[in-house]
């Protein structure tokens, strides 16, 4: 285990070998009465002498039944971009896969896994070195259920909230805004009001006063939150408590920082539609020996990201210029 300091004076990187191997640091700190935050696991990338991104690999070695292989194989081939090794049938009616996969999919996996196989399966992992990096993969589909104000949980909050995914709290826990008290059933963040109490009234009505049932809220271990938390969440850790909540508790300070994000998102993508479609327009004219001259002029008003292209075609001598005054790629 590796501890490094980092830019912040109350922020070090902690560096294992794995989830386990994490958690146990992080259990043996809080019975010694520490506080603190932890954020989603990420992996350690590398760089080869050709300048090339590479990240570490895992062999999954999974024992599992035959009715439950078609689960297994869609997510972890599929989605986490894993391999298939090896792949035979025991006598005993098992299947044994070994599948490749990159370390990022199996964060967060070993509890879908269990739930795949209604507990029947097993699976080990092992090292198997550094390959380059295999792209984007999505290892939630799920959003979180977000606590709309400080306050205590009722009964009446988290009956009409429980239709909207899975708890993880019961009535009468102390929470605060920002905090996460469930998974949503979709695959978005939704912010519900589960302090809310049932108004009072000198009205009664047949059925109205029916006791409320709720379902039992789910107790996530130390290790199946961490495999719960997203890139804007955070696990906090006290003596007597374990919880999950947004990086930035503000509601509305949260959809500003999520706004500001996908903008920056928006101006890479139109920078590269704004190139694909004059070189596209370029194509064209140049396989024409008839149409008059064009100047094609676009232009991004945007201060982070600055663009001007001037593109002029002649014809029929076919002779162009592609003047680039100020561009981020070429």
């Amino acid at each position: 285990m590796r501890v490094e300091e980092t830019d912040s004076m109350d922020t070090f990187k902690v560096s294992g070998r794995g989830e386990l191997h994490l958690s146990i640091l992080i259990e043996t700190m809080r019975r010694e009465n520490y506080e603190f935050q932890v954020s989603r696991p990420q992996v350690i990338l590398k760089k080869d002498e050709n300048g090339r991104t590479l990240e570490p690999m895992e062999l999954a070695i999974i024992e599992v039944p035959e009715e439950y292989v078609g689960n297994v194989m869609q997510k972890k081939l599929c989605s986490r971009k894993g391999e298939i090794e090896n792949m035979d049938t025991r006598s005993t009616g098992m299947t044994h896969l070994e599948i490749k996969i990159p370390s990022r999919g199996l964060i967060g996996y070993r509890s879908e896994f269990l739930t795949d196989t209604n507990g029947n399966g097993i699976m080990n992992q092992l090292f198997a070195g550094y390959e380059e990096f295999k792209g984007d993969i999505e290892t939630r589909d799920r959003g979180s259920i977000v606590v709309h104000e400080t306050g205590t949980t009722t009964g009446y909050g988290l009956w009409n909230t429980q239709d909207r995914g899975r708890l993880f709290v019961g009535p009468g826990v102390e929470v605060y805004e920002g905090m996460i008290v469930g998974e949503c059933a979709k695959d978005e963040d939704i912010v519900c009001n589960v302090c809310k109490k049932k108004h009072v009234t000198n009205t009664r009505a047949s059925g109205s006063d029916e006791a409320l049932k709720l379902v039992p809220p789910t107790t996530l271990s130390l290790e199946q939150s961490m495999e719960f938390l997203a890139d804007d969440e955070l696990l906090e850790v006290t003596p007597k408590s374990i919880r999950l909540r947004k990086t930035i508790l503000d509601k509305s300070l949260r959809l500003k920082a999520e706004s500001r994000k996908n903008n920056i998102s928006n101006k890479k993508v139109t920078i590269k539609a704004v190139n694909s479609a004059l070189w596209s327009l370029f194509y064209f004219y140049s396989k024409t020996n008839f149409m008059p001259n064009l100047v094609a002029e676009v232009a991004a008003f945007e201060p982070d990201l600055p663009y001007i292209v001037k593109l002029s075609i002649s014809t029929p001598i076919m002779s162009y210029s592609f003047n680039p005054a100020s561009s981020p790629e070429k």
